[in-house]
């Protein structure tokens, strides 16, 4: 916001070469994290009580939002993502996965 119209440029040019060579920065792709308690009067010790929420870097949040901006009508993801998706979380992950142990269990299968 307050870098001025020579950041700009910088981006567009990071962010044209970043796409032309198929090749993002490790720095892009490093993320913290943390978990964030959803109600400060609920039980703290149930794990649905918190969310997780990445710290990124704001140069790599830009790049997304320009990439969403750009080729977000192309991008999708499979009925069968759990994660990341509205109405879906980790539970729905976790139920599916000791659901689907217990059936092969259950037929003595690997």
């Amino acid at each position: 916001m307050y870098a001025g119209p020579d950041l700009a440029v910088h981006l567009c040019l990071l962010f044209n070469a970043v796409l032309h060579h198929a090749f993002d920065p490790d720095d892009f792709r490093f993320g913290i994290i943390k978990p964030l308690l959803k109600n400060k009067h609920g039980d703290q010790s149930k794990a649905d009580m918190y969310r997780g929420i990445t710290l990124t870097p704001v140069i790599s949040k830009h790049f997304e939002s320009v990439v969403l901006s750009l080729y977000g009508s192309f991008l999708y993801s499979d009925h069968v993502q759990l994660g990341f998706k509205a109405n879906s979380n980790c539970n729905d992950a976790m139920f599916t996965f000791i659901e689907s142990a217990t059936y092969f269990n259950k037929r003595d299968s690997n």
